[in-house]
């Protein structure tokens, strides 16, 4: 759904091809779950977040990524992780290997997780306005750094194996496409 508002990436001529995609998890795993979209019942974010992760460790959810699409949450965010009792990882390059057959909470960036899988990922920071920012007066760069957050959202949710929940702060909107992926029913709201 993500790549097909992508400009940049294929052209305008590139197929349609969402009504065909076959899953690779069947969706009678038990623990696959449709993509959600939820917002933090209050204003500590980073609490929501570990609270998601603490959530998913309990359900048997092994390795969790927390993907920050956004700088204004990472400091906070990776504090409140490092605080809790879990195997946190924090992912600053790419390429960097990962044990697959250990639980881990990995939390990284968008540029930093190509070729990784997770069982679950959690979307940070893809609020209308933070991601991608507001440009007003030069459409060229709007719509260069529009296409950016869309290969970073699409390189975000392929990391997920079986689950995908994006998390939003209190009292936001997400983003465009989030919510034109929400009317098209291909993301539930919790």
């Amino acid at each position: 759904f993500v790549i097909q508002r992508t400009t940049d990436l294929f052209t305008a001529d590139f197929p349609d091809f969402t009504a065909y995609i076959k899953s690779a998890v069947p969706s009678t795993h038990h623990l696959a779950k449709q993509p959600s979209l939820q917002h933090s019942p209050d204003r500590d974010f980073a609490a929501f977040v570990a609270q998601k992760v603490q959530q998913l460790r309990t359900k048997n959810v092994r390795q969790i990524a927390v993907i920050c699409h956004s700088d204004s949450f990472w400091d906070e965010i990776a504090a409140t992780l490092r605080a809790q009792r879990m195997p946190l990882h924090i992912l600053l390059k790419r390429g960097e290997q990962i044990p697959a057959d250990q639980p881990l909470v990995i939390l990284s960036k968008p540029s930093y997780i190509g070729g990784q899988e997770f069982d679950a990922v959690l979307a940070i920071g893809l609020e209308e306005g933070v991601v991608p920012p507001r440009i007003q007066d030069n459409g060229a760069l709007a719509a260069a750094v529009e296409q950016q957050a869309y290969r970073e959202m699409y390189i975000s949710f392929t990391r997920a194996r079986y689950q995908l929940h994006v998390l939003l702060s209190a009292g936001s909107a997400p983003t465009d496409v989030l919510q034109a992926a929400r009317d098209a029913e291909k993301i539930i709201r919790l």
